[in-house]
């Protein structure tokens, strides 16, 4: 029997986790079966088993594959010559949710609150997603030391305070798009700006 080649193989694997994404985003990752996603991929159970031992490893992989882009987006904000203002930032960030939302596969942004609704409740997945979440804060931390640094941030807040906050302005931008409550990505940054003050204006 011929060998897969790896490129082969990566391409059945993505195509596994985007039927299980698919599922997730209809049933919750409490509703969804491996049955589903055998069904959803197209592939055989054999196949599907070769690549995943079970539901909680395509969970993981689901949540690991998808979610967590922001974290390269922030690590290079934080590394930039002269760091982006922060309502920049957040504009860019909720506007990749919104681009999120359009996927092929189905609304990424419900995924989001899956995996943290699954985090609270199974060990496994929060073992995934904490240690990204502190990636993200520990980014956010740097960007606000920059900018503290540059004068346009109070020096005397903490940075892990400030990272805090600031991230927690896009889950809960994410679960007011959902509803039908967000007010898009260019007014929630310029209400960041109108909180923060004119040292965020973006350059001229």
């Amino acid at each position: 029997m011929p060998r897969i080649s790896d490129e082969r193989r990566a391409a059945r694997r993505e195509q596994i986790i985007s039927a299980a994404l698919r599922c997730a985003i209809r049933s919750g990752f409490d509703g969804m079966t491996m049955a589903q996603v055998i069904e959803e991929s197209d592939l055989s159970a054999g196949a599907v088993y070769g690549y995943f031992s079970g539901k909680a490893e395509l969970i993981a992989a689901v949540v690991d594959s998808r979610l967590y882009d922001v974290i390269q987006l922030l690590s290079d904000a934080a590394d930039a010559p002269q760091v982006p203002p922060i309502p920049e930032l957040l504009k860019t960030i909720t506007t990749s949710l919104e681009t999120a939302a359009q996927s092929v596969d189905g609304d990424l942004t419900v995924l989001l609150q899956l995996s943290w609704a699954a985090a609270a409740k199974d060990p496994a997945i929060l073992d995934l997603v904490r240690p990204r979440l502190l990636a993200v804060l520990d980014a956010w931390a740097a960007i606000v030391r920059r900018h503290q640094e540059a004068g346009t941030i109070d020096p005397a807040a903490d940075p892990d305070d400030l990272a805090r906050v600031l991230h927690s302005s896009v889950p809960g931008y994410t679960m007011l798009r959902l509803v039908g409550l967000s007010s898009g990505p260019d007014r929630f940054a310029a209400a960041w700006l109108a909180l923060m003050g004119p040292a965020q204006q973006p350059a001229e």
